[in-house]
C-alpha cells in the first residue's frame, strides 16, 4: 500500500513538474500578451455577451454622430454591416485602443487626436486593415513583417478595425513577437478631435452614399488622418519591402511619373500638404471616382502647390519628396502576374525602367525579374492579385522575396502546408 501511495505521489509530482516546463515553454512563444490589452476574459464562455458588447461598442463608434454619412449609417455599417453579427474568432482577444508616437520622447498620440505642440512623429511605421477583418493573410504579414525587419528602430503599428483577434492566429501571434511590432484596434471616429475638417465630414459628409467605393474612401481619409495627426509612414498590405525606405522626412510614391499614389507615403506631423489635401476631399470628393479621396486628392493637391500641371517633370516640390516609380511600383499592373509565376530559365536581368509606368519585368527572354539597386519595395497589386497565395518553394518573385524579407511568416506558411501535406496523407492511408 505504502509503494502505491508513494508512486502515486511520484506520478502527481513528475505531472506537476511536466506541466510546470510546458507552460513555461508556451509562455514564451504566446508573446501576444505583450501588445494588447489586459484580456482575462479570453477564454470565457460567455461568448453571447461579449458578442452584445462588441455590437454595442460598433454602435457606438456608428453613433458619434448618428446623421453622418450614408443617411446616419456609421462607418461600421457601412464598410462591414456584418460585423455586429459576427460570432467572436475562437479563445479572443480584445485589442488595445491605437496610439501612435508623435516623437522620440514617447508622448503618446491616441484617440482623441495628436498631441499639440509635439514635434514630429519620425519613427512610426502604420499599417491599418479598415475591413473589420480578423487575421491577415500570409501575404499581408509579409508585408508587416518585411517592415520590421528593414526598420529596426521604427515602430510599426498594426491597426486593425476588427476589436477583438484570436488567441490562435498563427500569423498575427508571429507578427506580435516581432519586438518593435504593436497590434491595436482602431475606430476611425476617435481619431480626431470634433473640431478637425475631416472628422465632421466623416461623419456629416457623403463619403458613404456610394457602396461601391465606400470602404475605399474610409482607408483613404483613415490614412491620411493617422499620418497627418501624429507623423510617420504610411504603407499598403501588400506592398513588401526590401530596403530601408527613403529616410527623407517627407516623401510620396508614384506608381508612374505622372501619378502619385497614397499606398505608401511619409509626413511629418501637421505637414503642409495635409492642410491642402483636406480642403480637396472635402471641396472635390466624388463618391462614384475611385481614389476621389485619396491619390487624385493628392494629385489635385499637388498640381495646385507645385504650380505644374504635369508631375513627371518634377521630383521635388518644397521639401516633398516624389519618388521614381521603380523604388516602390517595379513592376507594372499590367505585368502583375510576373511576381506570382515561376521562371521558366534561369537568368539576373535586372529592374527595367518605364517611361510612364513602374519598372516593368526584366528584359530577359523569359520575363524574369529581379529588383534593381534603386527598388526598395514590390507593390503585390491585391485588386488583381488577391486570390493568389504565397507558395513557398515554387521559385517565384514572392516566393524569393518573401523568403528573404520576412522569413518568420514565411517558415509558418511551410509549416502549415507540412502539416496539411501530412494530414492529407494519413487520410489516404486510412482509405
Amino acid at each position: 500500500m505504502r509503494l502505491v501511495l508513494l508512486g502515486g505521489v511520484v506520478c502527481v509530482l513528475v505531472f506537476m513538474f511536466a506541466a510546470n516546463q510546458y507552460l513555461k515553454g508556451w509562455s514564451k512563444h504566446t508573446p501576444i500578451t505583450r501588445v494588447v490589452a489586459d484580456y482575462d476574459d479570453q477564454y470565457t464562455d460567455d461568448t453571447e455577451q461579449e458578442n452584445e458588447e462588441m455590437k454595442n461598442e460598433g454602435e457606438n463608434d456608428n453613433n458619434d454622430n448618428n446623421d453622418g454619412g450614408g443617411g446616419g449609417w456609421g462607418w461600421r455599417e457601412v464598410v462591414c454591416p456584418s460585423f455586429a453579427s459576427a460570432p467572436l474568432p475562437p479563445f479572443p482577444i480584445p485589442l488595445p485602443p491605437f496610439q501612435a508616437y508623435a516623437n522620440k520622447k514617447g508622448e503618446e498620440v491616441g484617440e482623441g487626436g495628436a498631441e499639440r505642440g509635439s514635434s514630429p512623429g519620425t519613427n512610426n511605421i502604420y499599417f491599418l486593415e479598415t475591413t473589420c477583418a480578423i487575421t491577415l493573410n500570409a501575404k499581408m504579414a509579409c508585408a508587416v513583417e518585411s517592415a520590421a525587419t528593414h526598420h529596426p528602430t521604427h515602430t510599426i503599428h498594426l491597426a486593425l478595425t476588427a476589436t477583438h483577434i484570436s488567441g490562435t492566429d498563427q500569423m498575427l501571434h508571429t507578427l506580435a513577437a516581432l519586438p518593435n511590432t504593436h497590434l491595436t484596434a482602431l475606430h476611425p471616429n476617435a481619431l480626431l478631435t470634433p473640431s478637425h475638417p475631416l472628422a465632421h465630414w466623416l461623419n456629416h459628409g457623403s463619403w458613404a452614399d456610394n457602396a461601391d467605393w465606400a470602404g475605399v474612401t474610409l482607408s483613404d481619409i483613415v490614412r491620411l488622418m493617422v499620418v497627418c495627426e501624429s507623423g510617420g509612414m504610411y504603407l499598403d498590405l501588400d506592398l513588401l519591402t526590401l530596403a530601408p525606405l527613403p529616410s527623407s522626412q517627407a516623401w510620396l510614391g508614384r506608381e508612374r511619373w505622372d501619378q502619385v499614389s497614397n499606398g505608401a507615403f511619409r509626413l511629418p506631423k501637421g505637414h503642409w500638404l495635409c492642410g491642402n489635401v483636406t480642403n480637396e476631399v472635402i471641396d472635390g470628393y466624388d463618391g462614384g471616382v475611385w481614389g476621389s479621396s485619396g491619390p487624385k486628392a493628392m494629385q489635385r493637391a499637388l498640381v495646385n502647390i507645385c504650380n505644374t500641371a504635369n508631375l513627371s517633370t518634377i521630383t521635388q516640390c518644397h521639401d516633398l519628396q516624389l519618388l521614381d516609380p521603380k523604388t516602390l511600383y517595379p513592376i507594372h499592373y499590367k505585368e502583375w502576374e510576373t511576381i506570382f509565376l515561376p521562371p521558366t530559365t534561369t537568368t539576373t536581368t535586372t529592374t527595367k525602367t518605364a517611361t510612364t509606368g513602374g519598372g516593368g519585368v526584366g528584359e530577359g527572354d523569359d520575363g524574369w525579374w529581379v529588383p534593381g539597386p534603386d527598388t526598395l519595395a514590390l507593390h503585390l497589386w491585391n485588386h488583381f492579385s488577391a486570390a493568389v497565395p504565397l507558395r513557398p518553394g515554387d521559385g517565384s518573385v514572392l516566393d524569393l522575396v518573401a523568403r528573404k524579407n520576412c522569413p518568420k511568416v514565411y517558415r509558418v506558411v511551410q509549416n502549415v502546408n507540412k502539416l496539411k501535406q501530412q494530414l492529407g496523407a494519413n487520410k489516404w492511408k486510412q482509405n
